[in-house]
């Protein structure tokens, strides 16, 4: 075990650290805010959250937890992008405490584009 935790010590320190390919890094968070600006042509970014939601009224109990949330970006032009998102979910419900009811599974997969027609002055 010593020599394993030491073998991976040396190959930690024999990689180059990864840097981004831009100055610039725009950030979304997945199912919260979307950001105003697109990514660079040629570059890909993936972003991952977590959602949970839960509801008790007097009768019924209702939660829904997405683990994880996925987001991909890829800049197709210079102010064009493509996007795409899902998550795998787990619902729970149940009705005056009967026939507890979970779902587990890939939510709809979401695709689509961003173009930023106007340019920052």
């Amino acid at each position: 075990m010593k020599f394993f935790i030491l073998l991976f010590t040396l190959y930690l320190c024999s990689v180059k650290p990864a840097s981004a390919q831009t100055d610039e890094f725009s950030t979304d968070r997945p199912r919260q805010t979307i950001t105003i600006n697109t990514i660079t042509k040629k570059s890909i970014q993936l972003e991952s959250g977590g959602f949970y939601q839960y509801q008790n009224d007097l009768d019924q109990h209702f939660s829904r937890f997405e683990h994880p949330y996925l987001s991909g970006r890829y800049g197709l032009l210079e102010r064009v992008e493509l996007r795409l998102s899902s998550a795998y979910e787990t619902h729970r419900f149940r009705l005056y405490d009967y026939n507890p009811s979970k779902a587990v599974g890939v939510s709809n997969v979401q695709v689509g584009a961003k173009w930023n027609i106007l340019t920052e002055q």
